[in-house]
């Protein structure tokens, strides 16, 4: 008969249990951290490269496969130099134990380069492994392009302006003086288009304030629209078709603002037009919340398809347009905005919520 008071195992058997949990711990623990730091590799945004010590690719994350346009991992195995567009800063990252971030270029599997800060280290001893990362600078590229581009305009604009307001003031002296000519009003109605470019160009330079002032007052929009067509050149005037909705309810908004925002769309789509009568419509529909301000073009947008960078290619436009500003200006008066813009033409909706709606 056993007897319950005695354990069923010795000391020394307990010892070696013991000794087999603390081995099953530490292998269940360095499956845990080499679970996460797979993980970590196969989910992370920047290029991880691993080589041996003499340079050559033994492994890479899905992100550097990625960034460099192969399908997988075989096409990008080789020497680590071969991937660089100067193989020479390839070669001097491999010699050093720990390199420092560096600016360069690599090259994809198609020939083209893609901008990254790259810095390596080596892993320990007994591993004869180097690790590589590199984050992909294009986004920061492109901001740096942008900025310059906006810089340039902004200096096209201030250094132009004066000398243009000036000759706009002559040849509406000479217009006076001159009426049996029809060139001076053509020549006024180009210098129109600029002065709306300018201005919207003078409200990027440091136009914090003015754009954040807004004082709403009741306004008719169809009045509004209105006046806006009437202060373009009559030429232009032509090529916009306005329906004129009668007397509408009042919105509360800035009328700076608004004559603004207005104005500047009725000059970019009558640009498109390229004085085809009737091509710019205007229209103004009433809804139980809201009044909605509807321009379309049936010219379409100037063809972008040269231009490689989309990003870059529509901050352009937004650049000619001055669509920033004006989406500010519509948000300041609690009102929306949409564009849509394809071979067909240009549709503009503005919508303004009634008071009390």
């Amino acid at each position: 008969m056993e007897d319950d008071r005695t354990d069923a195992f010795s000391k020394d058997e307990e010892q070696d249990v013991a000794a087999i949990l603390s081995e099953v711990e530490l292998i269940l623990a360095r499956m845990t951290r080499q679970y996460l730091l797979e993980s970590a590799l196969e989910s992370t945004s920047d290029a991880v490269i691993v080589t041996d010590t003499l340079g050559a690719i033994l492994s890479a994350n899905p992100a550097a496969v990625k960034l460099l346009g192969y399908g997988n991992l075989e096409g990008m195995r080789g020497p680590f130099e071969r991937i660089f567009k100067e193989n020479q800063v390839g070669l001097r990252m491999v010699a050093m134990s720990d390199s420092a971030p560096v600016e360069t270029d690599l090259l994809k599997k198609d020939g083209s380069t893609v901008p990254v800060l790259i810095s390596g280290s080596d892993l320990p001893e007994d591993l004869f492994r180097k690790v590589f990362v590199a984050k992909d600078l294009t986004a920061a590229r492109r901001l740096e392009r942008l900025e310059v581009l906006r810089k340039l305009f902004q200096e096209v604009a201030l250094q132009t302006h004066t000398p243009l307001a000036l000759v706009e003031t002559w040849i509406r002296r000479a217009a006076e003086t001159r009426a049996d000519t029809d060139l001076f009003p053509k020549v006024l109605a180009q210098l129109r288009k600029l002065e709306i470019t300018y201005d919207r160009l003078a409200l990027s330079v440091d136009c914090g304030p003015v754009i954040e002032a807004t004082r709403l007052q009741p306004l008719d929009l169809g009045v509004e629209v209105k006046r806006a067509k009437e202060e373009l050149p009559e030429l232009e005037q032509q090529i916009i078709h306005y329906d004129d909705p009668g007397e509408l309810p009042y919105v509360d908004a800035d009328s700076n603002q608004i004559s603004f925002v207005l104005s500047t769309i009725l000059s970019y789509l009558t640009r498109l037009c390229g004085g085809e009568e009737n091509c710019v419509t205007v229209s103004i529909d009433r809804g139980e919340r809201a009044i909605g301000v509807v321009f379309s073009s049936s010219a379409p947008p100037p063809s972008q398809t040269g231009e490689r960078d989309p990003v870059l290619d529509r901050t352009r436009f937004e650049m000619a347009f001055g669509e920033p500003t004006i989406r500010k200006f519509v948000e300041n008066n609690h009102a929306t905005y949409e564009r849509k813009a394809d071979a067909g033409g240009t549709v503009i909706r503005l919508e303004f919520p009634m008071p009390g709606r």
